[in-house]
Parts: C-alpha cells; sequence; structure tokens
C-alpha cells in the first residue's frame, strides 16, 4: 500500500498523471480490502490533489470530501485539518476566495497550539494566497514570510520553493522589482533542485509576467515558451 502511494506521488511530482492515478488506486484498493481506514484518507486526499491540478474541480472535491469523511471517522486531527485546508485551497482554484477563506478559519482552529508546522506553513501559504488575489500584497508577503520560517525549521522543500515563486509575485504587485526578481529565481532554482514539472511550471509562469511587466519582452516570451513546452509535455504523457 505505502510503495504504491509513494510511486505514485513521485509520478505526480514528474506530471505523469494517468500513470500517477493508477498507482494511487491500487493503494486504495489494497486499503479497503485490508480495512485501513486512516491510510485511505491519505490516498484520498493524493487523488484529489491530482485531480485539482488537472483543472477536475468537481472529481477533486468528491475526494477531498471522502477524506475530511475518514478523518472525523477516526478523530484523525491533523488530517481533518488537512483535508480541509486542501478543499478550502480547491475553492481557491476556482475563485471562491471567502469559502476557501473561512475553511482555512476551520482547518487553523483545529491545529492552533499543536504544533503541526507543515501544515500550519501550508495555512499560512495559501492564506497569502488569498490576500494576494485581494489586492492586498503587504499581507500576503507577511503570510509568505511566516511560512517560510516554519519550512526553515521543517526542511521541507518544496513549500520553500512554492513560496519564493509566490513572495516574488506579491513584491512585484507592491512594486519591488529587486526583491521580486530575487524570490522569483530562488523559487525557480528549488523547483528544478526536486524536479517537481507542476512546480517548474509555476516558477516559470511567475518569470513569465515579471519580465512582461518590467517590459522585457523578449525575456517574458522566453520563460513562457518553456512554460508551455513543458505544459504540453504533460498532457502528451
Amino acid at each position: 500500500m505505502s510503495s504504491y502511494s509513494k510511486i505514485g506521488n513521485c509520478l505526480h511530482e514528474l506530471g505523469r498523471f494517468d500513470e500517477a492515478i493508477d498507482y494511487y488506486l491500487k493503494s486504495l484498493a489494497i486499503c479497503e480490502k485490508n480495512g485501513l481506514t486512516a491510510q485511505m484518507g491519505q490516498i484520498a486526499n493524493n487523488i484529489a490533489e491530482l485531480f485539482k491540478q488537472q483543472s477536475k474541480f468537481d472529481q477533486s472535491r468528491t475526494y477531498y470530501l471522502k477524506a475530511i469523511e475518514i478523518a472525523e471517522q477516526t478523530k484523525d486531527t491533523f488530517q481533518l485539518a488537512l483535508s480541509i485546508l486542501n478543499l478550502g485551497v480547491n475553492y481557491n482554484a476556482e475563485n471562491k476566495n471567502e469559502t476557501a477563506d473561512s475553511l482555512y478559519s476551520l482547518s487553523y482552529q483545529l491545529i492552533n497550539n499543536k504544533n503541526y508546522l507543515e501544515l500550519e506553513a501550508g495555512l499560512m501559504t495559501n492564506w497569502g494566497v488569498v490576500a494576494q488575489l485581494q489586492n492586498d500584497p503587504e499581507s500576503s508577503i507577511n503570510y509568505y514570510k511566516r511560512a517560510l520560517e516554519i519550512y526553515k525549521l521543517t526542511g521541507e522543500v518544496f513549500g520553500t520553493g512554492l513560496v519564493y515563486s509566490n513572495l516574488g509575485k506579491s513584491y512585484m504587485r507592491n512594486n519591488q522589482p529587486d526583491s521580486a526578481i530575487y524570490y522569483l529565481d530562488k523559487g525557480l532554482e528549488l523547483a528544478q533542485e526536486t524536479n517537481s514539472i507542476p512546480r517548474i511550471i509555476n516558477a516559470y509562469i511567475s518569470l513569465t509576467d515579471f519580465y512582461r511587466q518590467s517590459g522585457n519582452f523578449e525575456q517574458a516570451f522566453y520563460y513562457d515558451s518553456i512554460a508551455d513546452v513543458l505544459n504540453d509535455s504533460i498532457y502528451n504523457l
């Protein structure tokens, strides 16, 4: 069960989504056969995340709700808070920011003062996204910096790379181009280090926006072209 799930995680990060879902479903079948309820919730979260990255929000929401139901049954506070957070991210991706914000608040109430550091960092990151979408770059910068502080304590590289890219975008909106390009470059560097194709694409898109806003259209076109090639490669696979 664990091996299938972890292979699914690797394929997911490599952008090989169809293969990833096959391994997740194999893992889920073992859980169901052997009554591994808690693990079912974790894998349901993984499947939901995969669908979300493909903008299949209805299918994603179905699996997040399944994960929430399982966490409530098993009284697993961590998994419940994680699943609620992820459901909020799903609504955020659909531009339903008020619903997302209320779900983040509910998730935070569950983990407050429980030392779930990486989950707290994820919440800070996503609250930063909401502030960014609400055109409040200063608040988003504060949320992202709090997330970075936590990730430095935990050593979590994936989250750090994403926060760097998001920080760069917030500094860009706050008319601080030197800080923006510093964090955008750091975000790309970490994404490449982990070989996570979705995160690399996110970093290239962020750099495209930066150079377009700066009036350097040649560089903007360069990074946009790379992002397009990577996107095409994922969906061709």
